[in-house]
């Protein structure tokens, strides 16, 4: 989603866009093979918790150990990633006690700590990219809390490293629209994961 709002508000080319999405699926997916049915084995789902309650549980559940936010979706929402075990633990509690938590059909753990050992091959693969000024606003998930003016200069390799690795802060990117006076939002995805988060912080 990142790269694509890059590239539609201009901060970087079509081309660009296009090596950094491929190469970083080259090397997630390079990563998830070599762990492949091993206890390492990444997850990722939707849960039914905010970032507190995440960590609340996740310290009083040793079952849960490795579990990270992957994406603070919107209030009371949090899509986790980490070890498979884990994830599969969390969310048959939560379905236990009637809370809404969905296993993603991802094989990795995406922006969380499983990702570390690519990050020096994906900066390598992507040197050299261009970042250009900014054609329109840009509501970034990356720093959080950021809306970049047109003109601004962000897309960088280090703002695609960051995107990479940590959180996405989609909650707090979703309330910069809105404050802007954005009313509607269109999720552009073959299955919806984005639109829940963005139905709690409207409401």
């Amino acid at each position: 989603g990142e790269i694509a709002a890059a590239y539609a508000a201009g901060g970087i080319t079509a081309r660009d866009a296009m090596l950094i999405a491929c190469q970083r699926a080259r090397l997630m997916g390079e990563g998830e093979a070599m762990i492949a049915g091993t206890a390492q084995e990444g997850a990722m789902a939707v849960v039914e918790l905010g970032a507190d309650q995440l960590a609340e549980f996740v310290a009083a559940h040793p079952e849960a150990a490795g579990i990270e936010p992957a994406v603070y979706a919107g209030p009371g929402m949090t899509t986790v990633g980490g070890p498979g075990a884990a994830v599969d633990f969390l969310v048959a509690a939560l379905e236990q006690d009637d809370k809404f938590a969905r296993k993603l059909n991802v094989r990795g753990a995406g922006h969380t700590s499983a990702l570390d050992p690519i990050l020096g091959d994906l900066a390598a693969s992507i040197a050299g990219i261009e970042a250009h000024p900014l054609r329109v606003p840009l509501f970034s998930s990356v720093d959080r809390g950021e809306v970049y003016p047109v003109g601004a200069v962000v897309h960088d390799e280090e703002y695609f490293l960051r995107m990479t690795r940590q959180p996405v802060y989609f909650q707090d990117a979703t309330e910069e629209a809105f404050s802007a006076g954005h009313t509607t939002l269109v999720e552009v995805a073959p299955n919806p994961v984005a639109v829940m988060g963005m139905m709690n912080t409207a409401f």
